[in-house]
């Protein structure tokens, strides 16, 4: 849980209640919830009365329960056991996340969030994963609900934070990575849900891609395991799709126009400009400096050539 002062943070939006006296929503008791955003260097020391759950939206930092420290990142969902002190540290200015002070009743039920329970019972230090079931957009969505008075709110509050605790427990309890494609996982069903995930991710995540083996283990597969899967699904390679999305959006930006080609670049993560430059006439057949004089002249009608400047 973290607590009230304010050294280090930059912003903070906090709906809590007085952890004598938590908040119950059917099984679940809330005590706090909210996002921090912090300084870099800034520590937040604190006890743990409840169990807390933290998504990273930006920046990295650590996460030390007594005298064991973990690093996390954009994307990474912690579990915090109800026990010791815990300090939170921001490894630079983007270091932003949300968090969810909760505990859960003894007997509860239904069997979903008895099974986050039995996961809880067990956990002594801070556990990490990857963030792949939108954790994050239902605690965002659960802030905004505490921002409104709207009719059934109780009743929308009580099933977000079933949801949260379904989808947490199945991020925890499907954290693998499998060696190599099985009969089962070539299921039609799990690979098209597979590829599906993987789009979605190079979709929210195209500024700040990894390379494939990091995305693989960032989504829980083995590289072996996504490359063929996706090559199965898609008729092309992930590598080729990766590429595809990036020159994509690299002409968006283009078009735009708010931006420099060496910015752009930049952006998508480019080693140079002479790379971001090779990869896109590789792919559109013309160097981004003549795609981009192409377009501003087809926007005024007039006339041009083809020839890469």
């Amino acid at each position: 849980m973290l607590d009230k002062s304010t050294a280090g943070r930059i912003f903070r939006f906090n709906a809590e209640s007085d952890h004598n006296t938590p908040v119950c929503y059917k099984n679940i008791l809330l005590y706090q919830i909210g996002e921090v955003r912090y300084e870099q260097g800034a520590d937040d020391v604190h006890g743990q009365w409840c169990y807390e759950l933290s998504v990273i939206l930006s920046g990295s930092g650590y996460f030390t329960l007594d005298d064991k420290k973990i690093a996390v990142h954009k994307n990474d969902i912690i579990l915090t056991p109800k026990q010791g002190v815990h300090t939170v540290t921001a490894s630079n200015n983007k270091f932003r996340f949300l968090y969810l002070g909760f505990d859960l009743l003894p007997d509860a039920a239904p069997d979903s969030v008895q099974a986050m329970q039995e996961r809880l019972q067990g956990l002594h230090e801070n556990q990490s994963a990857i963030d792949c079931y939108d954790v994050a957009g239902l605690l965002n969505n659960l802030l905004v609900e505490f921002n409104q008075e709207l009719p059934y709110s109780q009743e929308y509050v009580a099933n977000c934070l079933e949801n949260v605790m379904i989808l947490t427990n199945r991020t925890f309890a499907y954290d693998r990575e499998p060696s190599v494609p099985t009969d089962a996982a070539l299921n039609p069903r799990i690979v098209g849900t597979t590829v599906y995930g993987l789009i979605k991710y190079i979709e929210e995540n195209i500024y700040s891609l990894p390379d494939i083996r990091s995305l693989a283990k960032q989504m829980h597969f083995s590289y072996s395991y996504i490359s063929h899967v996706f090559k199965e699904k898609t008729g092309t390679t992930l590598q080729h799709y990766i590429l595809q999305a990036k020159i994509d959006k690299s002409r968006e930006l283009i078009l735009d126009g708010r931006w420099t080609l060496s910015e752009i670049a930049n952006m998508l993560n480019y080693e140079s400009l002479q790379a971001f430059s090779k990869a896109f006439k590789k792919e559109v057949g013309v160097c981004p400096r003549e795609y981009k004089k192409q377009q501003e002249l087809l926007r005024h009608n007039l006339p041009h050539s083809n020839n890469d400047l």
